[in-house]
């Protein structure tokens, strides 16, 4: 499920992803759902952070990597770069 809110100077998207296995099937169909889209993710190096971040970049999105931890964040980075 996903909201957002769109003005004329802003895109604001709240996204959150349930793991079902059998929607799994429908992912091609879905991968270009943040197409042109820039999703900035903070607390990106770990956890529900990191794995936000690989999915936006998986369904499209250009993603700013952000964190404390500069290692694990261009861990995350690098990820996103090497997946296309």
């Amino acid at each position: 499920m996903s909201a957002g809110v769109d003005t004329d100077t802003c895109n604001i998207y709240a996204v959150s992803f349930m793991v079902i296995d059998t929607l799994n099937a429908n992912k091609e169909i879905s991968m270009n759902r943040l197409k042109n889209k820039v999703a900035m993710v903070t607390g990106a190096a770990l956890g529900i952070g990191r794995a936000s971040a690989i999915r936006m970049a998986e369904e499209g999105a250009v993603v700013a990597v952000t964190d404390v931890d500069k290692e694990a964040g261009e861990a995350v980075a690098a990820t996103i770069n090497d997946n296309g």
